[in-house]
């Protein structure tokens, strides 16, 4: 189990980051050059991206991360006398809510 667990930790670790740097991306640039345009062609550019990112590695890096955050907060929650599994539910459960249920139900009904 503990290599599984290590595993998980790893793949989380570096996609965790990897989604940071895309939402990081989208909102300090992506945003930002869409306010600088005409409104129809901010319009057309976001429903662009909107086709594209469904036929690219973004939707199995986003739900592969959300399934690993929920994986490891159960897995802490299971194994709480380990040491390090606080932080591990906590950073799972954080990431959890914070990146899959704001996306999913804040950003995807715009």
């Amino acid at each position: 189990m503990e290599v599984v667990t290590q595993a998980l930790l790893w793949f989380g670790a570096i996609g965790f980051g990897v989604m940071a740097g895309i939402y990081f991306t989208f909102s300090v640039f992506a945003m930002k050059s869409f306010a600088a345009i005409s409104p129809a062609a901010g319009i057309a550019a976001m429903q662009s991206i909107n086709e594209v990112i469904v036929k690219s590695a973004f939707l199995p890096l986003f739900f592969g991360t959300s399934l690993a955050a929920l994986v490891t907060l159960v897995l802490s929650v299971m194994d709480g006398s380990s040491p390090g599994s606080l932080w591990m539910g906590l950073g799972g459960g954080i990431y959890f809510v914070g990146m899959f249920l704001c996306t999913v139900v804040f950003n995807v009904p715009l």
